[in-house]
């Protein structure tokens, strides 16, 4: 599929107004890609999560590929006739899709498939704002626990899933691991996160265990202010895992 990160070509019209005997010479070099000529049009619709979205098909796309020069379908057209023929009514897919709708609206219609509701949702990205694509080389959940980051997954009507990342200490300082041994002053959460990233490696947490204790810290840093009422919460918290 076409990926809005990947960048938008737009046709130039090279081979719109052949002649017939210029389409049969250039056939013979390489056989014809088919192309659906798209009018001078808007096409408008509200997305379940991103919301009104608009594209100018004519100057936004061009006249877009329905069959490669190979002989392979493309994309758009076989979404829409797969999707259509099973009479999906609700598509949910990646945001890097949304520009990909308007040209799959303008297809339903003139293939007479009702439209679709869509729902695009944001990306998991990289701290450079690509997107995660195991095309590049990017890493499962399960490679990113087995780094030191935690998979918070929340379902629901607006669910999504959050990637923490736990931060280790450099190689020569020791962490802490036990509550006897947290200052006696305070703890940054940075330290925290180190305690639970020891403990995620150790196996002596679960991810999902590492994820709750992680969101409890998160919460008391907010809610209370006083760092030694904060300390003895936490050192609290960590005497009852009673983690050796």
């Amino acid at each position: 599929a076409p990926h809005r990160s990947d960048g938008t070509y737009i046709y130039a019209g090279t081979c719109r107004n052949l002649t017939p005997e210029q389409i049969a010479e250039k056939s013979k070099r390489r056989p014809p890609a088919w192309r659906v000529r798209v009018p001078e049009r808007e096409m408008s619709f509200t997305d379940g999560c991103q919301g009104v979205y608009t594209e100018n098909l004519a100057h936004d796309c061009g006249d877009f590929i329905i069959r490669r020069s190979d002989g392979v379908y493309g994309y758009q057209l076989a979404v829409v006739v797969d999707d259509g023929l099973m009479g999906v009514t609700e598509v949910v897919r990646g945001s890097d899709l949304l520009n990909s709708t308007p040209r799959q609206m303008y297809l339903y219609e003139q293939l007479g498939f009702a439209i679709p509701q869509f729902y695009h949702m944001p990306l998991l990205t990289a701290p450079d704002g690509r997107r995660l694509s195991k095309r590049d080389g990017d890493a499962y959940f399960s490679d990113y626990v087995d780094k030191g980051y935690l998979v918070e997954s929340r379902r629901g009507s607006g669910g999504f899933v959050r990637i923490i990342k736990l931060t280790p200490k450099k190689q020569d300082r020791t962490p802490v691991l036990l509550h006897e041994r947290l200052p006696a002053v305070s703890i940054s959460m940075e330290d925290l996160d180190a305690l639970l990233y020891q403990l995620l490696k150790r196996r002596s947490l679960t991810n999902n265990e590492a994820v709750i204790l992680h969101l409890t810290f998160e919460s008391l840093y907010r809610r209370i202010d006083d760092e030694g009422t904060r300390l003895l919460v936490i050192s609290d918290i960590l005497k009852n895992l009673n983690l050796h």
